[in-house]
């Protein structure tokens, strides 16, 4: 047999590339910074991003001439919610969101009760949220389950004749004054919502409960809220609780760029935006004539 011929210095240069690729870690596409992994990047991409974003705004009763928002302020100790929302990171809010962690509510696993952003767990818990907005689950009063929708009614309408109702519905222009800018906060800083121009059962039935000044487990309250969004892959939603998030995220140490955008916020609720919710009804509000470009949404 003929002896093999030996490699040449090419070959032998080739071999020793081929050998040093193959030891080569592989490379991963994924941004680490900001998502956990690939599928995350990829619901980030495809649903989250196209998230529009609904803004906490403060609640400003400087004139406004009803004392039961003052009461609930108090009664809750929500003065912290009712005043000026962090400022919120838009790209922060959909990266929070696109990387929810799937089983924070499942007990036993690795990272019960965490969720990841940016590089690291976080805590993010009902006591996390009570915690930021410095309230007690003290004296709580669980929402019930109001049988008797003629009493919320005449309560939410002021009146005696206001059930039954002609539609299936509550209708957001024909609640009292004070309510009416609960049902605004609420909508922005509780229970949030882009549809105000109707209020279902459920939703009545919070409004009745808070105006009495009975307490709700806030932080209970909107976890669940977050949580449900959370696992929600369809880009027909909305991102709510911005500056909660954005504010969470930064106690805690999340990488934010000094040069990261801020999303501008809304105006205030006050009597300007009574006098916007009623603009298009015949009743009369008690409040000084402001220019439309004045009115906040």
């Amino acid at each position: 047999m003929a002896p093999k011929r030996p490699p040449t210095t090419a070959e032998k240069g080739k071999k020793k590339a081929t050998e040093g690729t193959s030891k080569r870690p592989r490379v991963e596409t994924t941004d680490a910074r900001h998502y956990l992994s690939e599928e995350h990047e990829d619901r980030f991409k495809t649903s989250i991003s196209h998230w529009t974003i609904w803004g906490e705004r403060k609640l400003q009763l400087d004139g406004f001439p009803h004392s039961e928002l003052y009461n609930l302020i108090d009664i809750c100790g929500w003065s912290k919610i009712a005043d000026t929302p962090h400022k919120v990171y838009s790209q922060l809010v959909h990266e929070f969101y696109a990387n929810f962690n799937q089983d924070i509510d499942i007990q036993g696993t690795e990272h019960y009760g965490q969720t990841w952003v940016r590089g690291k767990w976080i805590m993010f818990t009902p006591r996390i949220i009570n915690s930021y907005y410095e309230i007690t689950t003290d004296d709580i009063h669980p929402l019930p389950s109001i049988q008797d929708m003629g009493e919320v009614a005449r309560f939410l309408y002021g009146r005696d004749d206001a059930w039954p109702l002609p539609g299936r519905d509550f209708e957001h222009s024909k609640l009292t004054d004070s309510l009416l800018i609960l049902n605004v906060f609420v909508s922005h800083n509780i229970d949030p919502t882009r549809h105000r121009t109707t209020i279902n059962d459920a939703r009545a039935r919070l409004l009745y409960h808070l105006a009495h000044g009975r307490k709700i487990d806030l932080g209970n309250y909107i976890y669940t809220l977050i949580s449900m969004l959370g696992f929600q892959t369809d880009k027909r939603h909305t991102a709510i609780f911005p500056a909660l998030i954005s504010g969470v995220c930064e106690a805690v140490g999340v990488q934010i760029s000094p040069e990261e955008p801020e999303m501008k916020s809304k105006g205030p609720i006050n009597c300007f935006a009574l006098e916007n919710a009623r603009r298009h009804t015949a009743r009369p509000v008690g409040a000084v004539p402001v220019a439309q470009d004045q009115l906040p949404e």
